[in-house]
């Protein structure tokens, strides 16, 4: 194999690159007779007769994919529709790809597998978990097993793969324990034809009459539909809901989620359990693994991941030009979070670049080396990166805030919902610029000398020695690349001598073949 440099990729790698899936995400190619409980298919054939849609696209997940092509085959010969299958998400899998979606001019998508559950900006989704195998007995075992004391606080969350048997778990566990508490899943309300854009909703607002629903402020018991089944929860005075992700969790009055043992059931790498854990880190508990069936202590290392975010916040500090990431169009609020970072950047006197670059690498990143720093704006569980083989660090728009914001306090909770920092979010907070002088940096050990009047200051620089002029920000990638020695191609025109053509280099530019041959013009 031929060694490629580090922030590139040689050709031979890329051919015989494998995708990286966890193991509770390998999966078996279905058998035909479960393809339609699996997959849902009636409830999606009566979603597309229901809004008479004309063009349909399927999202599936890299483990999916081996069912691709039967699912849209089951849904083709019982409809009108027109059924695409997306090659390739913009994104990720958990976001919904309307990129692609608005390609084909489609009605609906259909969103299987891992989600958000964040709502779209401006297209249905129907969203399918895929019923993945569970022994639903064994579960109920194990957790009597480790919790044998039946007056235990304890909090049960299901991955969506297997939510599906949310129902069943509930009654078999919650007569014997009283003090069980099982959170359901939140699935986003369908919006309304010609009211697509749901705007800033993070079910926290306080005049919103859904989230007041939610919240068991409006009526005492709601219908949620996590499946084709419904699942009645009855919302009594001494009760408060609680959302974190894409779950409601029903907690007894005056108390947190700390409080209770948590049992989850899942994977223990996913980014759900993950982002869990680091919005509540004092939590203690078990996971089980439905594949495995193996029950573990939680047992992460949250304090020295949240140390490793605060060392990015000192970095975004010293910052001076910040690269602001798009990693998602499908999620409503993104164009206000890239608006309200775009002014606070500004106004700490960092200049900001937005960048559209689809699914993130190293070597796409490494592209751009006059970049300090790159904020993600994408949904909650691909909001947090492993920076570790990039060039440059990667931080949330949380981070920035801490970094940018003097009202803004570090604290153990890191919220990765970006519309929670928007007006209206529970985690809003006014904006007041934190730069200024004595500010020490506690990586380079020197003091910060930002001006605070550089965002709205500009230089002139001569562009070339007649009569053009350039307007540089004082920390803009174009006084990055006027500062290089090497400036790129130049024509020289009348400056070289004319020479005869020859056969030049062939190739990839990363293992180019040199010709030794001539040819004339």
């Amino acid at each position: 194999m031929s060694t490629a440099g580090l922030f590139s990729s040689s050709d031979t790698e890329v051919l015989e690159r494998k995708d990286e899936l966890s193991s509770s995400e390998i999966q078996a190619k279905t058998t035909l007779e479960r393809i339609d409980e699996v997959y849902e298919i009636p409830r999606c054939l009566e979603f597309i007769k229901e809004h008479a849609c004309g063009k349909v696209a399927l999202q599936f997940p890299d483990y999916m994919l081996t069912d691709s092509v039967q699912v849209a085959k089951r849904l083709q010969s019982q409809t009108n529709a027109k059924i695409f299958l997306l090659a390739d998400t913009s994104y990720g899998s958990y976001d919904v790809d309307e990129v692609a979606a608005k390609h084909v001019q489609a009605d609906l998508v259909i969103h299987y597998g891992k989600s958000s559950l964040t709502t779209s900006a401006s297209i249905k989704t129907l969203f399918v978990f895929g019923q993945r195998e569970i022994d639903k007995e064994k579960l109920c075992l194990t957790f009597e097993k480790t919790y044998p004391h039946v007056n235990d606080k304890i909090l049960l969350i299901i991955q969506l793969a297997w939510s599906y048997a949310t129902e069943y778990i509930q009654k078999t566990l919650q007569p014997k324990y009283s003090n069980l508490k099982v959170a359901q899943v939140e699935i986003p309300r369908q919006p309304e034809p010609g009211k697509l854009d749901l705007g800033l909703c993070t079910n926290t607002c306080s005049e919103c009459q859904a989230c007041q629903t939610r919240q068991g402020v409006v009526g005492d018991s709601t219908t949620d539909k996590t499946t084709s089944d419904s699942i009645d929860i009855k919302r009594p005075s001494d009760i408060q809901f609680y959302r974190t992700g894409c779950y409601e969790i029903p907690l007894d009055k005056d108390t947190s989620v700390e409080a209770y043992n948590l049992f989850y059931v899942g994977n223990i790498e996913s980014e759900t359990f993950r982002n869990f854990i680091l919005l509540h880190p004092k939590v203690k508990g078990h996971v089980f693994d439905p594949v495995t069936l193996n029950c573990s202590s939680i047992s992460m290392p949250v304090n020295k991941m949240l140390m490793k975010r605060y060392y990015i916040v000192e970095q975004v500090k010293d910052a001076r030009t910040v690269g602001i990431l798009v990693g998602t169009m499908g999620m409503a609020g993104y164009s206000s979070i890239l608006d309200h970072l775009k002014k606070i950047l500004s106004q700490s006197g960092k200049k900001a670049y937005t960048f559209v670059v689809g699914k993130l690498n190293p070597q796409k990143l490494a592209n751009f080396p006059e970049i300090d720093v790159f904020v993600l704006v994408a949904c909650p569980e691909e909001s947090l990166i492993d920076s570790t083989e990039y060039y440059k660090p990667i931080c949330t728009p949380y981070e920035v805030e801490l970094a940018c914001n003097a009202n803004r306090e570090w604290a153990a909770v890191a919220p990765l919902d970006f519309r929670e920092l928007l007006p209206g979010g529970r985690h809003f907070v006014e904006f007041k610029p934190s730069c200024g002088e004595g500010d020490m940096s506690l990586i380079t050990g020197k003091t910060r000398a930002f001006d605070q009047t550089s965002a709205s200051s500009t230089d002139v620089e001569v562009k070339n020695t007649e009569t053009s002029l350039s307007i540089f920000h004082p920390f803009a990638a174009a006084r990055y690349y006027s500062e290089r020695s090497w400036k790129g191609l130049e024509q020289k025109l009348g400056k070289t001598p004319v020479m005869k053509a020859k056969e030049g280099r062939s190739g990839l530019p990363i293992s180019y073949n040199i010709s030794t041959g001539s040819a004339s013009r």
